[in-house]
């Protein structure tokens, strides 16, 4: 416990966790955005147009690594560092999203289990988890931030956050300090940002017979 404690210190700078509200995961009914009179991109990175769309459209999104993946063998419309440059009149920020993933050819795949929508190549279901994981109980957290954090830190930081122990099994490279995690959540319980983060790098979870005890493993 002292040396994860002295682990979190050191990253405490990339995790942001703010106030506490009321308990339960169910996040508040919001209005339907009005239009934007004028969205404008010029040489904006696409995957920083992406998060910056789905944050004005409130919207909790995770974007799957493989296409980071797929760019680095073709590049084209799906490449994150592409430069989108645009100007669209008359949207929502929900419906100007909807519209730079249609013309990259990306989906927008919505798990209304842990409150957060994929980003991906497919438009595949989204992954059910395990219902006593997402415990109700939970608080939900105005906003949980991380920036550049190795995911097993961030795993830790969100189990620690939830009274949950965490087991690490599978593959050593799934969970190496090469690979960071850089999200930013509203309104989520900590299980659920989680079982997100579980989602965004295919990494499944299970309850182990300890008590509330959690076996984290790379997927097949």
């Amino acid at each position: 416990m002292k040396a994860l404690l002295k682990n979190l210190a050191v990253f405490l700078i990339g995790i942001i966790f703010s106030g506490l509200t009321a308990q339960g995961q169910d996040q508040t009914n919001k209005l339907e955005e009005p239009p934007v009179p004028l969205i404008q991109m010029v040489d904006v990175p696409l995957g920083e147009a992406i998060k910056n769309l789905a944050r004005e459209a409130k919207l909790n999104i995770i974007i799957d690594p493989k296409i980071t993946d797929a760019s680095r063998i073709k590049t084209g419309n799906t490449n994150l560092e592409a430069p989108v440059n645009l100007r669209w009149e008359d949207l929502s920020a929900k419906q100007a999203l909807a519209r730079l993933l249609e013309e990259r050819k990306l989906f927008l795949v919505r798990n209304p289990q842990i409150g957060v929508a994929k980003i991906g190549l497919t438009n595949a279901p989204p992954r059910t988890f395990n219902s006593e994981l997402l415990d109700a109980s939970g608080e939900i957290i105005p906003l949980i931030e991380m920036r550049d954090v190795p995911l097993k830190i961030a795993l830790n930081a969100l189990a620690e956050k939830s009274k949950l122990k965490l087991e690490f099994v599978g593959k050593p490279e799934g969970l190496s300090g090469e690979v960071f995690v850089n999200v930013r959540f509203e309104e989520l319980i900590a299980t659920q940002a989680l079982a997100a983060i579980c989602d965004q790098y295919d990494l499944q979870i299970g309850r182990v017979k300890k008590v509330r005890t959690w076996r984290i493993f790379l997927s097949e």
